[in-house]
């Protein structure tokens, strides 16, 4: 006789039916022809096992598996086809889909079909078709979708020839660039065996696959490099040309590079007062004695220490201010225009309409001001045309060139033959030094360097540099001496002038 198989049912809380449960928890005995048929016939339920007061089946009862073991991973799938579809309208660049249709209006039907089937397509927010084969007696009517807005280009049989076709091509895009430097230009198209990168040759072509045959005839550009990524998609009806899918792979600047933190010194209310008084308190006596030698007074020593001493007293009353500087930041955007904005902010908040409409007025003259201003400041660049650096200036900041930063190389070994070479002649020479004696024929030419003046003598260094380095020192103290209107300043400018007069050219 075969086994006996025990069969127990669950307990449940019922008070009524405990006569019940205890007849259904006596163990009985099946043979195993029975067991068989009850299999066969589906009759067989699964043993129960009471957990926690619950009945559950035998076969849910699983080990939970490590995080290890598990297979399938958690999170969100990454790439850029991902983003995309999670969020197909939030994306910096709009998705696109390119197809070379070959008469757009027997095709219609199939095109709302695809719209409304796949989803890749439907979240696409503009559809280019090319060779549409339309003319002035089909009207919009005739093609317009729902949801979507029709902008028709018909073939011109004036622009028949490819080199016309890329010089119209040439004159729309420069007009287009003049009015929105910083706008994003999307050019895409059936090209056949046009180039645009002849005419255009700073933008840049992201179809890399062939679209009919092994001939790339369609193709779409951009003046960002990386713009798009281009993906082959199956022909519309009985085309001749594959799809063009164009996903957005464009990062913004904002969200490329971070906020950067920088140190600004600011000059506070009534520094110049401040300044002022420093400079009546100072003794300025004691520059020229430290300046005052054996030989004489050193001009050079004079006119450095007492720059210094005033720039030292321009940095102390300097306020340091740490201000956030943003990668798509406008070089017209003042603290003026961000007090105005935030009172706009403020007043759409309030929901007082007088309100939000007098802050739009006065962030929108707000912005004009600024703009003029800074216009002022780069034509300001370009007046003098004799000052090379401004003109540099004005340039860099029309451009917007930012030359990449220098890196240093960590060898040493290219210093360590520069030292070699330039210190070969110290090793072989065993002499030691000597100061050597002056010659009663070189006595002549040291006198014209030591020019007695009062009761003291100047000294100053040969070399055109050094008679440079005079000059501008003693401007810099007449221009903040003009600047401050500080008797004290200009009359140690007039000191250092009337020295330097008196000195002379040297031959």
């Amino acid at each position: 006789m075969a086994a006996p198989v025990l069969a127990a049912a669950a307990l449940t809380r019922d008070e009524k039916n405990k006569d019940c449960i205890k007849r259904i928890n006596k163990l009985t005995a099946i043979d195993g022809s029975t067991l068989l048929l009850l299999k066969s016939l589906g009759l067989l339920r699964a043993r129960e096992y009471t957990v926690t007061g619950r009945a559950v089946n035998a076969g849910r009862l699983r080990k939970r598996r490590s995080r290890r073991v598990r297979k399938q991973k958690r999170g969100n799938r990454g790439g850029t086809r991902a983003k995309l579809k999670a969020n197909p309208y939030r994306a910096p660049l709009p998705s696109i889909l390119l197809a070379n249709v070959r008469s757009l209006e027997n095709k219609l039907d199939y095109l709302r079909l695809e719209l409304t089937t796949r989803k890749e397509i439907g979240d696409c927010c503009v559809l280019i078709f090319t060779e549409t084969w339309l003319n002035a007696d089909v009207p919009d009517s005739a093609i317009d979708m729902e949801g979507l807005t029709t902008f028709r280009a018909d073939r011109s049989s004036a622009l028949s020839d490819t080199k016309e076709a890329l010089n119209t091509l040439y004159n729309s895009i420069s007009e287009l660039n003049s009015i929105h430097p910083d706008g994003v230009i999307i050019v895409a198209g059936d090209f056949n065996q046009a180039n645009m990168r002849k005419v255009l040759p700073h933008y840049h072509q992201h179809v890399d696959f062939a679209t009919r045959g092994t001939n790339t005839l369609d193709h779409a550009y951009t003046n960002i490099k990386g713009a798009f990524k281009a993906l082959p998609r199956p022909h519309l009806g009985s085309s001749d040309h594959s799809s063009v899918l164009l996903i957005p792979t464009y990062k913004p600047v904002l969200t490329r590079s971070k906020p950067v933190v920088r140190q600004v010194k600011a000059w506070p209310a009534g520094g110049t007062d401040a300044l002022q008084d420093c400079f009546e308190s100072t003794d300025w006596s004691v520059f020229k004695e430290a300046s005052t030698g054996p030989l004489g007074v050193n001009i050079e020593e004079y006119a450095e220490a007492v720059s210094g001493y005033i720039q030292k007293c321009t940095e102390d009353l300097c306020v340091t201010k740490h201000i956030t500087v943003r990668a798509n930041q406008k070089p017209w955007l003042t603290n003026e225009v961000r007090a105005k904005l935030r009172a706009r902010n403020a007043a759409f908040k309030s929901g007082d309409e007088t309100a939000l409409r007098s802050a739009r007025a006065n962030l929108n003259r707000a912005i004009r001001d600024a703009k003029r201003a800074h216009r002022k400041k780069i034509e300001g660049h370009f007046q003098d045309c004799k000052d090379a650096r401004r003109l540099w200036q004005g340039i860099k900041a029309i451009t917007d060139y930012k030359p990449a930063p220098l890196q240093c190389d960590d060898n040493t070994d290219f210093l360590n033959e520069l030292n070699s070479y330039f210190g070969r002649f110290d090793e072989r020479n065993n002499t030691p030094a000597t100061k050597a004696p002056h010659h009663q024929d070189d006595q002549s030419q040291w006198q014209r360097h030591f020019v007695p003046l009062c009761n003291y003598k100047l000294v100053v260094n040969e070399g055109i540099s050094s008679q440079k380095a005079v000059g501008d020192i003693i401007s810099k103290l007449k221009t903040c001496a003009i600047h401050f209107n500080h008797s004290v300043l200009a009359k140690q400018w007039d000191i250092i002038s009337n020295l330097s007069e008196t000195l002379g050219p040297i031959e």
